[in-house]
């Protein structure tokens, strides 16, 4: 019976410390490539709006024989709701050719709509490089996703022959 008594069984001090630095080692690793792939997740966002848009202007340009900026008229118009969720401020920089007399209410606010969803409270810089001509254009995606001091926004362009190009990688 006093053989079982002194037999205890259990972790050493220094096991256990051990163990602590070990898992305070991998997350040292793995938080800052945990926030990388947080990040370029949110890119597909850029590229849903981007498509979203794309198919209207296809089928304003099928419908009318000509591209437009006034989004909300060939069909893009994200309500507030949607826009709070949103990270990227997508549209054209400027106004492109004038839509149809039916779009008369369109100016140029209607260019571009801005997300409102904020990474460590900051806000996108301007769009990328845009373009818009009656047969051609470049919508841009601009959205500041990782929170890392230093980062820069993340940049996206689609143009008519649905050519997607990262402009900037911001993660």
């Amino acid at each position: 019976m006093k053989k079982l008594l002194k037999n205890n069984s259990g972790f050493t001090l220094v096991e256990l410390m051990v163990v602590v630095a070990i898992i305070g080692i991998l997350a040292a690793v793995a938080i800052p490539n945990y926030r990388k792939y947080q990040a370029k997740s949110r890119t597909s966002e850029a590229k849903v709006q981007l498509s979203a848009i794309f198919a209207g202007l296809q089928s304003f340009q099928g419908e009318y024989g000509m591209y437009t900026s006034c989004l909300p008229f060939m069909g893009y118009s994200p309500t507030p709701a949607e826009l709070n969720q949103m990270y990227y401020t997508v549209g054209f920089g400027a106004a492109g050719p004038a839509a149809p007399a039916e779009a008369a209410g369109c100016n140029p606010a209607n260019n571009q709509f801005a997300g409102l969803k904020r990474i460590g409270g900051v806000a996108p810089g301007a769009l990328p490089a845009t373009a818009i001509a009656a047969a051609n254009f470049t919508i841009g995606a601009v959205g500041h996703i990782d929170n890392t001091p230093g980062a820069a926004d993340d940049q996206w362009t689609l143009n008519q022959d649905k050519q997607l190009i990262h402009v900037q990688a911001g993660y």
